[in-house]
């Protein structure tokens, strides 16, 4: 038991801001048994984002309650998945060969692509999530953030592709049963959503990260911690923009 509270502290302390104790200490040889609390640490970055919506709907519609909530989520995680959706956007949009689009990705400036994918990201999230009832808009919220880190998890079954000593992520890789579960744990809000959009959603979902995953793969032989990034961005996208259009 406390080696599992270990490791869900261990994806909390990697995937967020949250202070936790110094007690718990990196593994880099264990982390891929920590990813399979990295859907629950989604679920908690999303109730942060649901919270912001909430209090924001006391002063504001529109737009704006879906920005707030938006911000808190990126203030949690400190942008950490954006960075890597804008570091892929610039590498694999810019780059003529693998290893210029290795190089480009390593570059901390930011450039046109990735600049446009945090606009379309960020924009499309809110615009989405604006069309949705309050109450629909907090639990697609809970349930993207969790479903968006899953996915990022199974993209980690593509080979490591970038400078291991600039990523935590390359020592291991979850094994199938890690997967499994962050999988299935990310699943739970779903039966607060209406059937059929959640359903079309997380088929959405599914074939936007799977897309960027094989396009990773083509364009560079594998993943780095950028591209889990983008996977998970591009993932909650195609899940907020699906529940949106599906009619209820």
């Amino acid at each position: 038991m406390r080696r599992e509270l270990e490791r869900f502290l261990c994806a909390v302390q990697f995937f967020t801001r949250i202070p936790i104790g110094r007690w718990v200490r990196f593994d880099p040889d264990g982390f891929g048994h920590t990813m399979r609390y990295a859907s629950v640490v989604g679920h908690l970055v999303g109730a942060g984002g649901a919270l912001a919506f909430v209090l924001a709907e006391w002063l504001w519609t529109g737009w704006l309650p879906p920005l707030v909530a938006i911000a808190a989520t990126i203030l949690l995680t400190g942008a950490l998945h954006e960075d890597g959706l804008a570091d892929t956007a610039d590498g694999l949009g810019g780059g003529r060969s693998r290893a210029q689009r290795l190089s480009i990705m390593k570059d901390s400036r930011l450039g046109s692509y990735g600049a446009l994918a945090l606009i379309f990201s960020v924009a499309g999230r809110a615009a989405a999530l604006a069309l949705l009832s309050p109450a629909t808009a907090i639990f697609t919220l809970i349930a993207m953030e969790g479903l968006g880190r899953a996915l990022a998890v199974c993209a980690m079954a593509l080979p490591y592709v970038g400078d291991p000593s600039l990523s935590k992520t390359a020592p291991s890789t979850p094994s199938a049963w890690d997967i499994a579960v962050c999988g299935f744990i990310s699943l739970w809000p779903f039966i607060f959503l209406p059937p059929l959009p959640a359903f079309a959603s997380l088929i959405a979902a599914v074939i936007s990260a799977a897309v960027t995953a094989f396009a990773s793969h083509r364009l560079i032989g594998g993943r780095t911690g950028d591209t889990l990034g983008a996977v998970e961005q591009v993932g909650k996208l195609g899940f907020v923009l699906a529940m949106a259009a599906t009619p209820r």
